[in-house]
């Protein structure tokens, strides 16, 4: 049998959240690919198919490995993974051939090699190129074994009204139309968030019980934008079964404050509405029938109310026309899959979030290789998360997020939360 290098990488990134593909190249010194069979995309997917082995016939020229892990999904131009979510690493092969080890490690998320210089492992720092390691590799290096990846579990069970939500990592993302195509890399820890939006009937009794001098907008008479308003006063129970909306940000943070709970911060919406680690699409799933799962795009007509919104998509069905604005209890059909029994993260309200508005990629969403429980404090406009009634359907997207300032709207609502201890 001909003289070979046999190649073992190893990862210890969690799979397939982080990466489902692998890229490796046996190239010369000078990059350029070593045969016309040197370059394989391999399923990175399974955590059972590693470690990850090939072979390398002995050369007389001095041949290089370089391995990269990353998304099917987040290429970059001509092909190449994006470099911001992937592992990367290159190894001299040994002169002499034999069994050699590469380390594929998730503290050196997103730090590209270069022809001179890799990723050193245990530091997460550019290094010079040095040889493969000789031997199969440290078998305790698995994929899920990184330290960093996991948040312990609720501790107790959620209190009335609320659900668990176990943290984890996941991919803080926008939505490609408004920011590009950028993730971000969180971990969050375990925290429990209601289940519905805020009522009028909840607000009622915190104000009445707090001493909170401020109110949300009442509602108006006529056609005027107000009249879209939940709210009808202190003593007006009427309407105690809507979600409250025409409350600004900081109304919103004394009522959760007075419930004995805080805003959730952006990136704790995004987890949720993408059903943490699966990063769905959509806060059911990924189906994509959204006027039948979201109370979105119905909004007003210029005869029906003045400053009319006329994002009116999803208010004609086979029963008739829908009427406009915000719904009793939104949408049954606009639920979290997991955790299950969050509603409305789709749509009926935007939701406040505790953060102001950072863009990806800014100052409040870089970090590497991940940032743990972020809140952005950074810039003068709030966050809104999710689709409204007014906003157009494809909105109810997971990772539809906008800045807005921090006065109320009839579109804008809230709910809140707390963490798991």
């Amino acid at each position: 049998m001909r003289p070979q290098w046999l190649v073992t990488l190893r990862t210890d990134a969690p799979l397939p959240l982080v990466a489902d593909r692998l890229l490796v190249e046996v190239t010369r010194a000078d990059g350029s690919l070593a045969c016309d069979a040197c370059r394989r995309i391999l399923d990175a997917s399974r955590p059972e198919a590693w470690p990850i082995s090939f072979g390398v016939a002995a050369s007389a020229t001095t041949l290089h490995v370089r391995a990269r892990l990353h998304r099917a999904r987040k290429l970059g131009p001509e092909g190449a993974p994006d470099v911001s979510t992937t592992v990367d690493s290159r190894a001299v092969l040994p002169s002499e051939p034999g069994p050699v080890a590469i380390e594929l490690r998730m503290r050196c998320l997103g730090v590209p090699s270069t022809l001179e210089e890799t990723c050193a492992v245990d530091e997460g720092e550019l290094a010079p190129v040095a040889d493969a390691v000789a031997g199969a590799g440290d078998a305790a290096i698995v994929p899920g074994s990184w330290s960093e990846a996991s948040s312990p579990p609720c501790a107790s069970p959620a209190p009335p009204g609320m659900v668990c939500v176990d943290g984890g990592l996941f991919f803080f993302g926008a939505f490609e139309r408004d920011e590009g195509d950028k993730d971000q890399l969180v971990r969050l820890s375990s925290f429990f968030l209601d289940r519905d939006e805020m009522t009028v009937g909840r607000a009622r009794a915190l104000l009445s019980s707090a001493g909170i001098v401020a109110r949300p907008t009442r509602r108006g008479p006529g056609r005027s934008p107000e009249s879209v308003c939940a709210f009808l006063g202190d003593a007006d129970a009427r309407s105690d079964e809507l979600a409250l909306n025409c409350v600004d940000r900081e109304l919103a943070r004394e009522l959760c404050a007075a419930d004995g709970k805080r805003l959730p911060t952006d990136a704790e919406l995004a987890y949720v509405a993408g059903n943490g680690a699966r990063g769905t699409r959509y806060p059911w799933g990924d189906e994509e029938d959204i006027c039948a799962r979201a109370v979105v795009a119905r909004g007003a007509a210029p005869l029906e109310l003045d400053e009319a919104e006329v994002t009116i998509e999803c208010r004609s069905t086979d029963s008739g026309t829908l009427p406009f604005g915000p719904v009793r209890g939104g949408s049954p059909a606009d639920v979290t899959l997991a955790p299950a029994g969050v509603l409305n993260l789709g749509g009926n309200l935007a939701e406040w979030a505790d953060d102001a508005f950072g863009p990806l990629g800014g100052a409040c969403w870089s970090g590497r290789p991940l940032l743990v429980d972020p809140v952005c404090r950074i810039g003068a406009d709030g966050v809104l998360r999710g689709g409204s009634w007014t906003f157009e359907a494809w909105t109810a997207s997971a990772r539809f997020r906008v800045p807005t300032s921090s006065v109320g709207a009839s579109f804008i609502g809230f709910r809140c939360a707390r963490p798991a201890r």
